[in-house]
């Protein structure tokens, strides 16, 4: 294992904000979308279900939205009941303004394994945001596929800020956020993104607190899962890199036991697939925390590299100018605040 200093300060901490924004959103969530969950299976994902999950309380994990993991023969009923209360699918332009995603982005979004944000501004000027996911693998995987159906179907009842709402079981939680947090790790169009550090203590934080609290003694079932559908590599990245975060030799030596030649090369290499797949040029110590990843990994790209993260980004809510090296990110913005100058000079 090789030896990392822990950055106490980048740890997660329940935050009063984060519990007030997402209470707020909750509440204003329509009865009648809360009856159809009902009639449907699926379960809440990441926020604040995996504060719950990984801290045993809400507020834990900032995010500007819910997210709902929902097989995607419902995504038509899901679009019926939303678009009935005033939700509408929106992306943002560069500029930061909303509009209509076209059919082509509908289409890149669905092989991306998710929706399009279902979004509306309350008449206090604040914004209710809803991500639907229709898988937990990535676009580019093409590995086994997992029936999601029948992956939440065995959700459970949990009571978030009053509301009972179904999340996953203890040990498809950590499978969902493992491969969750290795795609943010993992994929140029997140890592190329300036204001969501995922390289982070508090990310891997997720996965230690749920494997130290929850999964510490389903090590078995977890084994099952990996070997089944052939994630070792995936799993072996996260829990090493856990391991040497918190320099924990118990979760190291859960991690060797998915160890291969591939996922031993694959721990210094970043990208998703084969075909985009580069090594890093800086260390894993250098990178964590690093605050300009674009400029490290941009020489790196091509030129067919970087035009696939402009104009083909999962994300759809942010593009980079190539030629100014400038970024926009509304995101994370309210409409109407300053829009963010050069962020990478």
């Amino acid at each position: 294992m090789i030896k990392y200093l822990l950055d106490e300060s980048k740890l997660r901490t329940q935050n009063a904000e984060t519990i007030a924004r997402f209470r707020y959103i909750l509440k204003r969530l329509e009865p009648e979308i809360l009856e159809f969950l009902k009639t449907i299976p699926y379960a809440l994902i990441n926020g604040e279900a995996l504060s719950v999950a990984a801290y045993g309380d809400v507020g834990y994990r900032a995010s500007m939205d819910y997210d709902f993991l929902v097989p995607i023969k419902h995504s038509k009923e899901i679009k019926k009941v939303f678009f009935k209360h005033g939700y509408a699918e929106f992306l943002y332009d560069k500029e930061g303004n909303v509009r209509k995603p076209t059919r082509k982005e509908q289409i890149m979004l669905i092989n991306a394994n998710r929706l399009t944000a279902f979004e509306k501004l309350t008449e206090d000027g604040i914004k209710l945001s809803f991500d639907i996911n229709t898988d937990i693998f990535w676009g580019e995987y093409s590995g086994k596929k997992i029936d999601i159906e029948e992956f939440v179907s065995d959700a459970e009842e949990t009571l978030i800020h009053g509301i009972k709402l179904r999340t996953l079981t203890d040990i498809k939680c950590f499978i969902q956020t493992c491969l969750h947090h290795y795609k943010l790790m993992n994929s140029p169009f997140y890592l190329f993104e300036p204001r969501k550090i995922v390289l982070s203590e508090g990310w891997f934080q997720d996965i230690y607190n749920l494997y130290k609290y929850r999964i510490y003694n389903k090590t078995h079932a977890l084994e099952t899962f990996v070997n089944e559908y052939e994630l070792q590599d995936e799993f072996f990245y996260m829990l090493y890199y856990t391991s040497v975060v918190f320099q924990d030799n118990e979760l190291y030596q859960l991690a060797q036991i998915f160890k291969t030649d591939s996922g031993t090369e694959k721990l210094n290499q970043f990208g998703l697939s084969d075909d985009e797949r580069k090594t890093w040029p800086i260390s894993f110590e250098d990178r964590m925390n690093h605050p300009q990843l674009f400029k490290v990994l941009k020489p790196l790209m091509s030129d067919n590299d970087l035009e696939k993260i402009i104009k083909n980004s999962t994300r759809t809510t942010y593009r980079m100018e190539m030629e100014t090296d400038y970024a926009y990110d509304p995101y994370y913005y309210e409409k109407g605040r300053e829009k963010l100058d050069k962020l990478y000079e």
